[in-house]
């Protein structure tokens, strides 16, 4: 009887309790959306207030006046004889950076090893990426304690022996001439490469470009620049493993050539940007 009348009075008390707890649940939902709904509000209100501000502030005489040079400008612009010069370089530095062969001779590494006859490729690639990280912080520290142009010339030196040993280890490999060394030459010859690559030539370039062009041209000047650097590492990238079916020891052998060209233009045409204002850099250039 006792089980009974407690079974009885549980089934009145449940609903009850369960119909207070889905109303307090509604309310304290019903004041969490209330809440959101309201912070919504404020950042639309916020974010409303400020795009006309924005709008207000684009209108005025004094933006218009302030970027009027700027909205003038285009591509044709870079052909003006005050920005040509630095416009060159630039670009001429990205061609030099890309067709030396960076990215064909880091994408392919493994494969050039184990072109050379290397037993284990892995082993190449493994000392490849283990020099490059700490030669590029060094690189870092030199350049402005060495100069631009120096530190570019002699990474340049560098990518040319890197390059040219390579080449001759597969020269060798191709006339059946001292084959023992062909693997050590091979991979002396990527390893050197990459090292002065890493110190020089990979970022030095993007600094001078930083430093060349004049502030109205920064923008459209810095586009050309990456375009055609993007462009000649799509080229180089697509054309190694051709190249390679044509003449191993030909294909470094060309870069070697880009090396060279890259020290002698260097040499003539980069001005030295260390230390200097855009007004000195501006008329070395144009001197």
């Amino acid at each position: 009887m006792e089980r009974t009348s407690s079974n009885w009075y549980c089934s009145l008390r449940f609903p009850a309790c369960w119909s207070m707890f889905r109303s307090r649940v509604s309310q304290m939902a019903g004041k969490r959306l209330a809440s959101r709904k309201n912070s919504e509000r404020l950042c639309r209100n916020y974010v409303e207030k400020m795009l006309m501000l924005l709008v207000k502030l684009l209108k005025s005489k004094f933006t218009l006046k302030l970027f009027k040079p700027f909205l003038k400008l285009n591509f044709l612009n870079l052909l003006e004889s005050k920005y040509i010069r630095s416009v060159i370089i630039g670009v001429a530095l990205m061609v030099f950076q890309q067709f030396g062969g960076i990215n064909g001779i880091g994408f392919y590494a493994s494969e050039t090893f184990a072109s050379a006859g290397l037993s284990s490729a892995k082993i190449g690639t493994i000392a490849y990426a283990c020099i490059q990280i700490p030669i590029t912080m060094l690189g870092a520290v030199l350049m402005d304690k060495s100069g631009r142009r120096p530190l570019i010339m002699i990474s340049a030196t560098g990518t040319f022996l890197g390059s040219f040993l390579a080449g001759t280890s597969f020269f060798l490999k191709g006339h059946g001439l001292l084959l023992e060394w062909v693997p050590i030459l091979a991979v002396a010859g990527v390893l050197i490469y990459v090292s002065a690559f890493s110190i020089g030539m990979g970022a030095v370039p993007w600094v001078i470009m930083s430093e060349i062009f004049p502030i109205n041209i920064k923008g459209i000047a810095g586009s050309l620049v990456v375009l055609v650097n993007w462009l000649g590492a799509w080229a180089v990238s697509f054309t190694f493993n051709f190249l390679m079916d044509w003449s191993s020891s030909g294909t470094f052998f060309v870069y070697s050539g880009f090396s060279v060209l890259t020290v002698l233009y260097v040499a003539k045409f980069v001005p030295e940007t260390k230390g200097k204002t855009l007004e000195e850099i501006q008329k070395s250039i144009n001197s």
